[in-house]
């Protein structure tokens, strides 16, 4: 799986159904939900839509998708 289709975030749905696409791990909803946790989602943001969460919640839904895909090295920049 491309980085790009990691990180892409679908506005119409849940943010555990996007990160869960292309993963087939029995661990996948946990390690997400701990994830999504650490970033301070609740428990019900972590079931809305994606499209009504404000652009800083939808950047930390990116970075947990990152995260959750185990990488070696993550190499985070600020935007200008």
């Amino acid at each position: 799986m491309s980085f790009a289709q990691l990180t892409t975030v679908s506005p119409n749905r849940c943010i555990h159904s996007d990160m869960q696409t292309e993963i087939e791990a029995d661990t996948a909803v946990a390690r997400a939900t701990t994830i999504l946790s650490g970033l301070q989602f609740t428990p019900e943001m972590m079931q809305m839509p994606t499209k009504k969460l404000s652009g800083g919640w939808r950047v930390r839904v990116k970075l947990a998708a990152a995260l959750l895909s185990n990488p070696d090295l993550l190499l985070l920049g600020e935007s200008n």
